[in-house]
């Protein structure tokens, strides 16, 4: 394959080392596994356009497409010393792996969750955060939670024909919603639902509509159905993409996980632009979900540890440090006068 000038030998190495399972018989061949990429029919340079992700991170899905063989292009012992080097050279891409440690899943990976992002501000993402953000995005090898605002809701169910969950945790749904949905995913089924939430916890103004057991119960219900049909992937969307789709993320997260503090971290490491969590919503969904004041105390120390986040991103931190700087926090958690103080 000829290589083309704007994505450098590396970018293979990386895209090897990324993936999820790589097993090697005696002869030392690695087996081909169509089904980890047969979403990936696009064209990797206009992918790469449109997305801003490595392109390499699809190989496998469009050799299939030129009547190409992808198990023939193979050399497992060259590929596997520069893999090993790539993970030196950049210890980021084992940061997933580092996050299902902490919930010693020994069965299925547990659910990633991403905020994505609109086009204009996908420029302003540094290294770190741009890698971080592009692999989860992108990776359909598990489910995920996507936190997303109106700049994103609709590009993200193009790109991700697999969710087949989407809420608007602000207003209800409109038939104008519904015929956005319909042209986009036509007739991949969907299940769709709006529910009418003020934006409002301690930091913030008086809200007309607050959060209240009336008004969330119906979130919470909805979430327990999607739990109950096995939590496939999940977009949860609001006006920003910020608060109340995060709490919400924070909570079905929580529901998968069953430790919020955990959820919390990984909700933190999704947040590129911004990221927080609403308060009430996290308050009043915890005693529903019998979390006894867990996802409510995750949400209040969510706003100062993404602060952290950024903190030790800008110093220069390990993979390592940081998850262990955000298990501190969330382990040791301010109470509501502490957070409130922090965030005035």
């Amino acid at each position: 394959m000829a290589e083309d000038p704007n994505y450098p030998e590396w970018n293979c190495c990386e895209w090897f080392a990324k993936a999820n399972t790589i097993v090697q018989d005696k002869r030392g061949n690695i087996p081909f596994d169509i089904g980890l990429f047969e979403n990936y029919q696009e064209d990797p340079a206009e992918q790469f356009r449109h997305h801003q992700y490595n392109p390499w991170q699809n190989a496998y899905g469009w050799l299939p497409t030129l009547g190409l063989d992808p198990i023939h292009y193979w050399q497992p012992q060259p590929l596997l010393m520069r893999a090993n080097a790539m993970y030196k050279e950049n210890p980021w891409i084992t940061i997933h792996s580092l996050l299902d440690q902490l919930t010693n899943e020994n069965t299925d990976p547990i659910h990633r969750i991403c905020q994505p992002l609109p086009d204009f501000d996908r420029i302003n993402l540094g290294e770190i955060e741009a890698e971080f953000y592009s692999e989860t995005y992108h990776d359909l090898s598990r489910p995920c939670i996507y936190v997303g605002g109106k700049f994103t809701w609709e590009q993200t169910l193009i790109d991700h024909p697999e969710i087949r969950f989407f809420t608007y945790v602000g207003l209800e749904l409109e038939d104008e919603d519904f015929k956005t949905i319909n042209t986009i995913r036509g007739k991949n089924s969907l299940t769709a639902k709006g529910f009418r939430i003020g934006d409002w916890d301690q930091r913030a103004a008086p809200d007309p509509n607050p959060p209240s057991e009336a008004n969330v119960e119906p979130v919470v219900e909805y979430l327990k159905g999607w739990l109950a049909d096995g939590a496939p992937s999940i977009l949860i969307r609001c006006a920003a993409g910020h608060y109340r789709s995060a709490a919400t993320a924070l909570a079905a997260h929580s529901m998968i996980s069953g430790n919020p503090s955990i959820s919390a971290i990984r909700l933190v490491l999704a947040g590129y632009v911004k990221i927080d969590s609403n308060w009430e919503i996290a308050r009043i969904a915890d005693s529903m979900l019998g979390f006894k004041g867990n996802l409510y105390s995750a949400a209040l120390n969510v706003q100062r540890a993404f602060a952290e986040r950024n903190r030790l991103l800008l110093k220069g931190t390990t993979p390592e440090e940081l998850i262990y700087k955000l298990k501190d926090i969330f382990d040791n958690p301010w109470d509501q006068e502490q957070a409130l103080a922090y965030a005035t």
